[in-house]
């Protein structure tokens, strides 16, 4: 994060929050609230220590004035006004963030309900479709292209604790990732991502399951596009598998609409096809990409016109009581379980591809428990008017 990499290169992990306090010439309390936001791998529970905005202020003075660098140090002071703007923007007390995190997670009655049949259903796909994900983490990056008027995109994925059993028909748990616009359909839009010669990408095996063979995940070509079907993990692994992907297309859009069409929008969608107990979707928009309204999110009813999947229909929007929210980057990992720093070690990957770092996105969050099969999570925004 921007607080690591501004005080990295004097301050690590192994010093401690005293030696912290040493090094800026601040307070003790204040110097182990610095050391605990850089380094502590609970991101929820930083929250309850983390420094109010005249505190970073004297942070940011010290590291000025003893010259730490000052590209990381700029970078720090954008991270935190836009943290800011976002408390400021939803009416978060600012001594109550870990609170408002966790309000996050309290559902209504009437979600509670809902939660419970949709549960009722996955557990009846569960036993008849023979494939299952514990959690599917999804999200779809969106940085300015080197070409005037285009968009560069990255799309990550992480599966975790999938499923099979021996009711199970050939199905892919990953397809590679699609763009279309109005003229045309790539289907293998990310191809140019892939290193040469890597027949398992966009597969990350640094971010999965240790030692995958090809007969746990298997890989094929389909329509044009990767696949790859889960086939059941060895007997001889004892813990929940996890698989991570990651692809990017460097030209994207357009990124600007002619004025013609009043309906010209971005669209970012994530497709739920194998049952799971938790999907959660993200849309990661470069704070350069010009907007042109309120981003906006929520799952519908999917139809695919053709076998290929060229487009995906959606009239119908479900009653799932579906939220999106806006995150500030620095906490994408809270709430997520076991593999929440996997997923931001993924996020930083994608954000890497485009050549940028997490803190440079808006986070838009769409997080649902047993989404409906067959459903898409739908993301997206009105393309500005170029002038």
């Amino acid at each position: 994060m921007a607080l690591v990499q501004a005080i990295g290169e004097r301050i690590q992990m192994q010093h401690g929050g005293r030696a912290a306090a040493r090094v800026l010439g601040l307070d003790k309390t204040l110097g182990w609230r610095v050391f605990k936001t850089a380094y502590s791998s609970d991101e929820a529970g930083l929250l309850a220590v983390f420094p109010g905005r005249r505190a970073w202020g004297l942070v940011i003075e010290a590291l000025q004035q003893l010259n730490f660098p000052t590209a990381a140090v700029a970078a720090l002071e954008r991270t935190l006004d836009e943290l800011e703007r976002f408390i400021e923007a939803n009416g978060i007390p600012r001594h109550a963030l870990l609170e408002w995190l966790h309000s996050l997670e309290r559902p209504d009655e009437e979600e509670l309900q809902m939660v419970a049949l949709r549960k009722q259903a996955a557990e009846a796909y569960r036993a008849s479709f023979g494939l299952y994900e514990q959690a599917c983490m999804s999200a779809t990056l969106i940085a300015p292209s080197s070409t005037a008027g285009l968009g560069s995109l990255a799309g990550v994925r992480l599966i975790d604790g999938p499923e099979r059993n021996l009711t199970a028909g050939p199905h892919p748990i990953y397809r590679q990732m699609m763009t279309w616009n109005k003229e045309k359909v790539d289907r293998s839009a990310g191809q140019s991502s892939f290193p040469i010669g890597a027949i398992r990408a966009p597969l990350l095996p640094e971010l999965s399951s240790e030692g995958l063979t090809d007969d746990e995940l298997r890989v094929s070509t389909r329509h044009g596009r990767r696949e790859f079907d889960f086939l059941g993990g060895r007997a001889s692994r004892k813990e929940p598998m996890y698989f991570s992907f990651a692809e990017m297309c460097e030209a994207v859009g357009p990124m600007w609409s002619d004025g013609v069409d009043p309906e010209d929008r971005v669209e970012s969608v994530n497709p739920i096809e194998i049952p799971c107990s938790r999907m959660v979707y993200d849309v990661l928009i470069h704070r350069d990409m010009p907007l042109g309204g309120p981003v906006e999110g929520d799952l519908y009813k999917a139809e695919r016109p053709r076998e290929a999947g060229d487009q995906i229909n959606r009239q119908i929007r479900l009653r799932c009581n579906a939220k999106l929210m806006e995150l500030d980057s620095s906490v994408v990992s809270a709430s997520l379980g076991r593999r929440g720093e996997t997923y931001r070690a993924l996020l930083a990957h994608g954000a890497a591809m485009l050549g940028t770092t997490l803190a440079d996105f808006r986070v838009y969050r769409i997080d649902i428990k047993y989404p409906p099969l067959s459903s898409v999570c739908v993301i997206g925004w009105p393309l500005p008017v170029r002038r």
